[in-house]
């Protein structure tokens, strides 16, 4: 049964139990009659006419007094005008649509190259290549005097001079400063100043701060023993490896006779016969100055720097002959330009220094060997040049195509 709110959207709908109002019980319970409706159906006819009640007081009419007298309101439409720029390019897109796009202009001719340019620049250099290298296989002697000193300006004549000065009662200190590497360069000058030394007869002190160099400097001690030298200090010694670099050599130019006190096995150096007078007792090897004569064998720049700044100031008249590869050679010539300093330079030198001497070699006898091998080494890069030349046309015109 609704309640009493009939009117309300829920007053006719089913409510939990604990939502509805309390309604008193009919006193008995009514009896359906023929013809009379359901609650459901009250419910639902209750439901409809409500809810077209509610429609129709939402919409409220007015009278039509009131409406005759409410104003209406015309808005006048919006006029546009377009600026210049506008009109401009509406033009411009008009006659873009009207008019095609004009034909492109033909591309100027190229002028046709000249008879340089067909050549090319570096056809001309290779050309003048080859005439250089031809001139050098055919005349050797041009390339032969080309040195990185002037002509005559060698120091073969005066080495010679200097070794021939030397006698039994001299000690000279070699300084094996190279790498295997250079031993195809370094070893004919060794060989050439060493047996020259030998043949003097002079005394021998050896020493390396380069750990390749003391494995090449044991070499001497075969040489020397298969001259009849001594060793034990005797006739020479061999201070063996020295670590430290330019420090080691400062401690040799200062304190030389510290230097002698170990040699490569440990052994004190300094008590021997070729450090000390046996008649007198005096000692014969007590500063660097002692010496006469420095041969150093250095293959790196930083050699010749280190022994011309750490030991060359701190001695006095004692020469020093570097020998060296013709690679450094152009880079230490301020060095050797200095008085009392001397320079042997490749494999050039010695030669010159054992014909000098009327040694014959090996080497000697292999020079012409060599020569010819350098000459057939020319002849095959200018054919090698030549070829490029002749089919370098060959592959620009396949490439064009």
């Amino acid at each position: 049964m609704p309640g009493e709110n009939t009117g309300a959207f829920l007053g006719v709908t089913d409510l939990p139990a604990w939502l509805r109002q309390p309604e008193p019980e009919p006193d008995a319970p009514l009896q359906p009659q023929p013809g009379d409706m359901s609650v459901t159906e009250v419910r639902a006819v209750n439901w409809l006419s409500n809810l077209g009640r509610e429609q129709d007081d939402g919409n409220v009419s007015l009278p039509p007094e009131a409406q005759a007298t409410t104003p209406t309101i015309q808005l006048a439409l919006p006029t546009f005008s377009r600026t210049p720029a506008q009109l401009q390019a509406v033009s411009l897109l008009n006659g873009l649509l009207q008019q095609p796009y004009p034909e492109a202009a033909p591309l100027p001719q190229a002028a046709p190259p000249k008879a340089w340019e067909k050549i090319g620049l570096e056809r001309v250099l290779y050309v003048l290549l080859a005439l250089v290298l031809l001139i050098g296989a055919l005349q050797p002697s041009l390339a032969g005097e080309m040195r990185f000193r002037p002509a005559g300006a060698t120091d073969t004549a005066a080495v010679l001079e200097q070794l021939n000065t030397l006698s039994a009662d001299d000690t000279v200190l070699l300084a094996y400063e190279w790498d295997a590497q250079r031993i195809s360069e370094l070893q004919p000058l060794e060989r050439a100043v060493r047996d020259h030394l030998i043949a003097q007869e002079v005394g021998f002190i050896s020493v390396s701060t380069d750990p390749q160099g003391t494995i090449l400097s044991f070499d001497l001690r075969d040489a020397l023993q298969s001259a009849g030298y001594q060793g034990q200090g005797i006739d020479y010694i061999l201070l063996g490896y020295r670590p430290g670099g330019e420090l080691a050599l400062r401690s040799l130019a200062q304190n030389f006779r510290a230097t002698l006190r170990s040699d490569f096995t440990g052994r004190d150096a300094s008590q021997g016969a070729l450090a000390n007078d046996l008649a007198t007792g005096d000692p014969r090897l007590e500063t660097i100055n002692d010496l006469a004569m420095i041969v150093v064998m250095a293959d790196q720049v930083q050699d010749v720097q280190g022994w011309m700044e750490q030991v060359v100031p701190r001695t006095n008249d004692v020469p020093v002959v570097f020998l060296l590869p013709a690679e450094i050679a152009p880079v230490v010539q301020p060095y050797i330009e200095q008085p009392n300093i001397y320079a042997l330079v490749g494999k050039g030198d010695a030669l010159a220094y054992d014909a000098t001497r009327q040694v014959t070699r090996s080497e000697t006898l292999s020079a012409p060997l060599l020569d010819g091998q350098v000459a057939f080494a020319i002849f095959a890069f200018l054919m090698l040049l030549l070829l490029g030349i002749v089919l370098s046309p060959l592959f620009t015109l396949k490439k064009e195509r």
